[in-house]
């Protein structure tokens, strides 16, 4: 995701929560830029938003491939 405090801006105008700072991301995800946040939306579901422009590592002997969606 693209400009995350952007987006955050919107979410809250429309009446989600945020139930974190963005911070960083976890091991896969921590590449430089990168970061997270968890918000609650305004129709009480939780959902987590990362931005990660640098791209992502998975180790080849990973237990399970990542999720992107199309």
């Amino acid at each position: 995701m693209d400009h995350i405090e952007d987006v955050l801006e919107k979410l809250k105008h429309d009446g989600a929560k945020l139930l974190s700072e963005t911070h960083d991301n976890s091991t896969y995800e921590d590449s430089k830029g990168s970061k997270s946040v968890y918000i609650k939306a305004s129709f009480n579901t939780l959902i987590e938003l990362q931005a990660i422009p640098n791209g992502y590592y998975y180790p080849k002997d990973s237990e399970s491939e990542v999720f992107i969606p199309g």
